[in-house]
């Protein structure tokens, strides 16, 4: 026993000469053994992200072998087809406030009328949408819009046009030129055709407007159903509808400018002013109605 503990004492004293460092190396390893538990409560680490495999349905292989008895199912509705946009000129533009009151004057497919915004052209799905200075849209019912351009006036000066049509040119030998017809054909002529032409042109029906204001312009005045009042012209129920149709009139509207310049105090000036759209082939004018001013702009 005596030989035993006598064995054991230098073990015993190594122990003890170190006890303090192994005393530290424990407290440590303690230490970091804690942390490591505390981190792990703390932050615990994500498991990998595995991507997402797509279900594959079951119905996919009874749809699949559902096509090979294609003959019991239903048809597809098919799709409406688009109707193409229906042959229009703008003739006119009404241009109001608010905008929803603007109109314009459309040749559509040969019938001219006058059409408001959101109202649809005749004999198409199309409808007027937007009325601009000289310009319109017009839309079916899938919105596709179409932009609809008045056609600008043609100038009277047609002398560079004609001076470069001529040909110096010597025509061939025995060429006959085209004979003028006699005088008295063109009258016939004239004669059976001249007053279906003053009926249903616009020139023709200014031209008559013109020379009406000058020589009695209290019979014309009465028979167009306008008031002359000084500083406008008054539009009535009297006038005709046709004539209201074309220029966006209602009765109670008062013309009051044409071109800029006033009517309604003197007619044979106010002839003058028709003389002039005569020649432009084109005419601005100011209405009011009610409380606004409206301003219509029209081709002749």
């Amino acid at each position: 026993m005596l030989n035993m503990s006598a064995n054991l004492k230098p073990v015993l004293n190594i122990l003890n000469r170190f006890s303090g460092w192994l005393l530290f190396l424990a407290m440590v390893w303690l230490c970091w053994t804690a942390a490591r538990l505390f981190w792990l409560l703390l932050a615990a680490p994500l498991a990998p992200a595995l991507p997402l495999a797509p279900l594959q349905s079951s119905t996919a292989s009874g749809n699949d072998n559902a096509g090979l008895f294609a003959i019991f199912s239903d048809p597809e509705p098919s799709a409406a087809p688009v109707q193409p946009p229906p042959n229009v000129e703008l003739k006119g533009v009404l241009l109001a406030m608010p905008e929803s009151q603007s109109s314009a004057l459309l040749d559509v497919n040969g019938e001219v009328k006058n059409y408001r915004i959101g109202d649809t052209l005749t004999g198409s799905d199309y409808a007027l949408v937007a009325v601009d200075w000289n310009a319109v849209v017009i839309a079916d019912a899938f919105d596709k819009q179409t932009v609809i351009r008045m056609v600008e006036a043609m100038p009277l000066d047609q002398s560079d046009n004609i001076a470069g049509a001529v040909s110096n040119q010597r025509l061939p030998d025995h060429t006959m030129l085209p004979t003028a017809p006699p005088p008295a054909d063109i009258d016939n002529e004239a004669a059976m055709t001249g007053s279906d032409d003053r009926d249903s042109s616009p020139q023709s029906a200014i031209a008559e407007a013109v020379t009406e204001l000058q020589e009695n312009p209290a019979s014309y005045l009465s028979r167009m159903g306008v008031m002359a009042s000084g500083e406008s012209y008054q539009v009535t129920a009297a006038m005709p509808a046709q004539l209201r149709n074309r220029l966006g009139l209602e009765p109670g509207d008062k013309v009051i400018t044409v071109n800029g310049q006033s009517v309604g105090n003197n007619p044979a000036q106010d002839a003058g002013i028709l003389q002039q759209v005569q020649q432009t082939g084109e005419a601005q004018i100011q209405v009011q109605r009610g409380e606004q001013v409206i301003t219509i702009r029209q081709q002749f």
